[in-house]
């Protein structure tokens, strides 16, 4: 009886393992589902308004500048942030940077929290689609 329950419980681990694995695997090879999402708008539009090849193709130079534009402005309001956090941080007192402090470890552990439990459910949603 024990080696039985020894037995099926190796069996959960590495069934559970093939399946995470299996999930990672998918996961890696679909695309994510805003990119599907905003390809099937594109692809609308374009039939929609009977785009030609052409212009199809200049609206997508079109919206990969406007990315990269973003991506340079993301990069700038990061750095603004971080500025701006400091300044914050220097007005406060001691006792009030350490109980900032801990409010900081906290968010932060509640979004680790946060991310385990959208991963868990991604991982889930990938393994339903398997079975």
């Amino acid at each position: 009886m024990k080696k039985l329950c020894v037995a099926m419980l190796c069996s959960v681990v590495f069934f559970s393992n093939i399946a995470d694995g299996v999930a990672k695997e998918n996961k890696a090879l679909a695309p994510h589902p805003k990119i599907e999402h905003m390809q099937k708008m594109e692809q609308d539009l374009a039939k929609k308004l009977s785009l030609t090849d052409a212009q199809q193709e200049k609206a997508k130079e079109i919206r990969q500048k406007g990315r990269e534009q973003m991506k340079e402005m993301h990069k700038k309001m990061q750095k603004l942030r971080r500025e701006n956090m400091k300044e914050f941080e220097d007005i406060l007192t001691e006792e009030q940077k350490e109980k900032f402090e801990a409010i900081k470890k906290e968010r932060k552990k509640m979004h680790k929290k946060h991310m385990q439990i959208k991963k868990q459910v991604v991982r889930d949603s990938v393994v339903s689609e398997i079975k």
